[in-house]
């Protein structure tokens, strides 16, 4: 402080260095009036730069200037309390990216927070990281509550577990399998009855996209009851395995049979006849 470390010499703290700014404002006459009231109307050994309460907080000339983590934990708090199911992203994240065109896909509303952008971003991912225990992106808070990372949240959503704690039922684990069977094959014409894992259902996905046919893939091993899913199939064509092709609700073809189609050209015609 000012007074007491004050060297009569040079106007300067002995402890911290600092020029008194009364000394420093006689030595500037061209300095306005209103900064002058401002550091003349307290006595000199009450400015200065000393530590607050928290070793994070400083005053300057008795104002506080701020906790930026006290800041953040307010901003985090605030979002969750206003969105039941927040997202905290990264612009520049793909699994972000591809999380949420899964959380589109299902119809699900939710707040998608793209903390980079914030200038606070580094305290919120603190605070984010003190909930979680993570410190990557994407993570999932339903009703304030950390629910998983984006690997965790996918397999939530693949067996209807996100559904049910958001409270909303999905008709696609909820459903016996041959209605479900029965109501896919309705709603998609084109379809491709497909397993995660296969390497032949990969390659006829990209046989189908370079002719430019639009199809739905149907994964039915993501299913809780995939084995009842896959056996309403084998009646419809015969076969147990995957992939499997259906045209207006008809069996078409298996993968070699379906490639074989769309290289003739006898895919396509099969389509505009009967889908149009």
């Amino acid at each position: 402080m000012y007074g007491r470390n004050c060297n009569p010499n040079t106007h300067r703290c002995d402890r911290c260095g600092v020029i008194d700014p009364t000394v420093a404002l006689r030595s500037f006459p061209q300095v306005p009036n209103s900064v002058r009231s401002f550091f003349t109307r307290q006595p000199a050994q009450d400015w200065g730069v000393r530590p607050g309460p928290s070793s994070r907080t400083t005053y300057w000339g008795g104002r506080s200037v701020g906790d930026a983590s006290s800041a953040a934990k307010g901003i985090v708090a605030g979002m969750l309390q206003r969105h039941p199911v927040l997202m905290v992203s990264f612009t520049y994240c793909p699994y972000c990216t591809k999380l949420a065109a899964k959380l589109d896909n299902e119809r699900i509303s939710y707040k998608k927070w793209e903390i980079d952008r914030s200038p606070n971003k580094s305290k919120i991912m603190d605070e984010f990281q003190r909930m979680s225990g993570i410190r990557t992106a994407p993570q999932v808070y339903v009703n304030g509550r950390f629910v998983g990372d984006g690997s965790k949240t996918t397999k939530m959503l693949a067996n209807g577990k996100f559904h049910a704690l958001i409270g909303r039922r999905n008709d696609m684990y909820v459903r016996n399998a041959p209605d479900l069977v029965s109501s896919v094959l309705e709603d998609h014409p084109i379809l491709m009855m497909s397993f995660t894992y296969c390497p032949c259902c990969k390659n006829l996905k990209e046989k189908l996209d370079a002719a430019r046919i639009p199809f739905y893939k149907f994964e039915v091993d993501k299913l809780p009851n995939k084995h009842e899913v896959i056996s309403e199939f084998e009646k419809l064509s015969g076969i147990r395995t995957a992939p499997q092709m259906f045209v207006a609700g008809e069996f078409v073809g298996d993968g070699s049979t379906t490639t074989g189609l769309i290289e003739t050209g006898q895919l396509q015609q099969h389509i505009f006849a009967t889908v149009g």
